[in-house]
């Protein structure tokens, strides 16, 4: 503020344009965060996906191995 008062007028519009860069540079980052999260929760389903179907897999084995030793 101090530059605006001191300055030829063209201080707040320097301030002014400074603030309008620091916001772009912060909507940015937050829509690059945001990315990033969405990826990292697809990520997580696919795992949980792929947990599941070896689960499922593992208790199938497990239910013929089951009825193998019975005969």
């Amino acid at each position: 503020m101090e530059a605006v008062l001191i300055s030829d007028g063209n201080g707040f519009a320097v301030v002014a344009d400074e603030v309008r860069k620091l916001s772009q540079n912060t909507q940015d980052s937050l829509n690059q965060t945001n990315s990033s999260i969405q990826t990292l929760f697809q990520s997580v389903d696919e795992i949980s996906t792929k947990i599941k179907t070896s689960n499922d897999f593992t208790y199938k084995f497990q239910d013929e191995m089951d009825q193998f030793n019975t005969i």
